[in-house]
């Protein structure tokens, strides 16, 4: 995939996590109280950010560039870490950005995935 797909994916990744949060909240807010756009901000900016590190980390300069950070295991260990943390506390902005990060890298490992090169287990 190239860079302006993963954005969008990263992005759109970054969308549904903000819902997911907003969905989260607790039930004694209303109206504007319950949307803090420093954390959807967060949120939004650390997916997309997210979507893009694989190609940082591991840049496309050859046609086999894909390996440990292009993987099926990179990949779980995070999902681990996102499944571990999903019940952070909102305010903790730390944790927020890390899972947020880490499920716009998953969302360019998925759409990678969807290559005919695909996904090494592990290299």
């Amino acid at each position: 995939m190239r860079r302006k797909e993963h954005l969008n994916v990263g992005f759109l990744t970054g969308m549904i996590c903000s819902v997911a949060y907003l969905l989260n909240q607790p039930k004694e807010k209303k109206g504007l109280e319950l949307i803090d756009f420093r954390n959807i901000l967060i949120i939004m900016g650390g997916s997309t950010f997210g979507s893009l590190l694989p190609d940082v980390i591991e840049p496309a300069t050859n046609p086999n560039h894909r390996s440990i950070f292009h993987s099926v295991l990179f990949g779980s260990i995070l999902t681990g870490n996102l499944i571990h943390n999903r019940n952070a506390k909102p305010d903790y902005i730390l944790k927020m950005a890390i899972n947020s990060i880490s499920a716009g890298y998953i969302s360019h490992l998925v759409t990678d995935s969807t290559t005919p090169m695909g996904l090494p287990i592990v290299k």
